[in-house]
């Protein structure tokens, strides 16, 4: 079973992501940013244990079926409310990256901070006809992209309780969600659905962008200050 874990705080087999969180300005009028980005981590290091579980339960499902056994309403419900689950908390979880990248870069551009987020979400950012301060997500958009798709589906959309009906015979979890704009019947409904692992390996490589990112902000703001 191949499973792909969120590498929030894994550096390496032997080194933990944590021991690198850069020294993020505290006295933002936002909050104490190194506890946001500390937490955002904390937060996807959890997750993990979200994705390994619907592994096994779909894991465990599929192997039941194909041996004829019995496999519950709930048991067969029980990987898909997980995927929720997953989908929805990654998409808070980047919209939070994004506010955070946004505060950042004006800070260490500026000097100063904004009187708001004006850049909070990945709508918003997706949004942006100029993406300039925002290079650790803009190599990745049309992964950003698949998370707002999905977890706007998961928040608005009526129909997407209907994911319930899709099969997976794939030893692969994947995430499902059927949109349809503004709940209008005139609308088309759109089904996406996207492989775990690949999702999560995806993923690792934002988190890897902004991990370099962020550390250049505070290099670059640094290296200023002390000319």
């Amino acid at each position: 079973m191949n499973i792909v874990l969120i590498a929030s705080y894994i550096k390496n087999e032997n080194e933990l992501f944590a021991d690198e969180i850069p020294n993020i300005e505290t006295h933002s009028p936002f909050g104490h940013l190194q506890i946001k980005y500390g937490f955002i981590l904390t937060r996807l290091n959890i997750l993990n244990e979200t994705i390994t579980e619907i592994h096994s339960l779909h894991s465990t499902n599929i192997e039941r079926i194909k041996n004829r056994e019995y496999v519950s309403r709930e048991e067969t419900l029980r990987p898909i409310v997980k995927c929720i689950s997953l989908a929805t908390e990654l998409k808070i979880l980047t919209d939070e990256l994004i506010s955070l990248n946004y505060l950042l870069n004006y800070y260490y551009t500026k000097n100063c901070w904004p009187s708001e987020i004006e850049i909070d979400c990945i709508g918003a950012y997706l949004n942006m006809e100029n993406k300039k301060g925002f290079e650790a997500f803009n190599n990745h958009t049309k992964t950003i992209d698949t998370i707002n798709d999905i977890g706007n589906a998961i928040k608005h959309s009526f129909i997407n309780s209907e994911i319930i009906w899709k099969q997976n015979p794939s030893p692969t979890p994947k995430l499902f969600a059927i949109h349809q704009k503004r709940n209008k019947l005139n609308n088309s409904a759109k089904l996406y659905e996207i492989s775990i692992p690949e999702l999560i390996t995806e993923y690792n490589a934002i988190l890897e962008d902004i991990k370099v990112v962020f550390h250049n902000y505070y290099q670059n703001k640094h290296s200023r200050d002390s000319d």
